[in-house]
């Protein structure tokens, strides 16, 4: 995987747009790759594992704070 180039499918790039664009109306982003990591969870249906409340932002997206299980909120 390292040095391996890995590309974004059209179905995981409409997604990020999407949700880009439902942050920027409701004037909350998050970065760039942060989109295209739950872009790729959400059209996976997939959880996303995230030490930090950034990813609970994204609309409709399935988030697990490991974090939050023992009281730690960052």
């Amino acid at each position: 995987m390292i040095g391996q180039t890995l590309t974004l499918p059209d179905t995981v790039a409409r997604d990020a747009a999407w949700i880009d664009t439902d942050l920027i109306e409701n004037g909350d982003r998050i970065n760039a790759m942060d989109i295209r990591i739950a872009a790729t969870a959400r059209a996976n249906d997939m959880v996303l594992i995230a030490p930090d409340a950034r990813f609970n932002r994204a609309p409709d997206l399935n988030v697990h704070n490991p974090r939050e299980e023992i009281g730690q909120q960052f």
